[in-house]
């Protein structure tokens, strides 16, 4: 156990260093790159450290990314982008081509976040019972986030990360995947997000609803399917 502590403090190291190079230090050169890529830079930081500890110092990964097969990845990759498109079609009349890259962003995001968080954290954690697992990673995830106070909005965003790290470990933990658990944290980002204008946040709501039944399903019939299956990344 000394050794996966050794082991997890050197990935939060980085991960709070990395975070705070670019979101608290902000170098000169992010005032210059689009607004899109300033987020992606924002959330980096668990996937580099996850992925210095898991190829550079050959810690074990319990997650992959196509453990629930290829075809069913890549269609819950781009059913999220193409409910989006609709969505604005029928309520805009029209498709802004920035619609389905923003989507594909909000998930590379989550991707970022989700390798190092349930990624390698969780694979880290695996000898624990499950709830002291996500627990431990509610208060390591909130605190990497940097905004700190002890208000009721504090304690309601922290509350949040718990309910997430709950709810999203448990579907890392069902399905051994790491999309997947990057599509739920894209899903939330996305229903609190300004930045799809033109589609209400009833159409966002039916839409991560109809999304969630379908991974849900997907999850199932995977499971009984691959029940012994080891977990490969690639």
């Amino acid at each position: 156990m000394r050794k996966r502590i050794k082991y997890i403090s050197l990935f939060y190291f980085i991960a709070l260093l990395v975070r705070y190079y670019f979101v608290k230090f902000e170098p000169a050169f992010m005032a210059s790159i689009p607004y899109t890529i300033k987020g992606l830079l924002g959330g980096i930081s668990p996937i580099l450290a996850g992925s210095i500890l898991v190829y550079g110092f050959k810690r074990k990964l319990d997650y992959s990314l196509f453990s629930i097969g290829k075809l069913n990845t890549i269609l819950l990759i781009i059913l999220p982008a193409l409910l989006f498109s609709l969505a604005s079609l029928i309520e805009n009349k029209s498709v802004s081509y920035n619609l389905p890259l923003l989507i594909f962003a909000s998930i590379l995001y989550g991707f970022f976040e989700e390798f190092g968080w349930r990624g390698y954290l969780q694979s880290e954690l695996g000898s624990l019972r499950k709830i002291y697992k996500y627990f431990i990673i509610s208060v390591l995830w909130y605190i990497w986030h940097l905004d700190f106070g002890v208000d009721l909005s504090h304690l309601l965003s922290y509350f949040y990360v718990l309910a997430g790290s709950v709810g999203i470990g448990y579907v890392a933990d069902k399905s051994k995947s790491l999309v997947l658990p990057a599509l739920f944290h894209a899903f939330f980002n996305i229903l609190l997000s300004n930045n799809i204008d033109g589609i209400s946040f009833f159409s966002k709501i039916l839409i991560v609803v109809i999304c969630t039944i379908i991974i849900i399903l997907t999850m199932i019939r995977t499971n009984r399917k691959n029940e012994n299956r080891l977990p490969n990344f690639l």
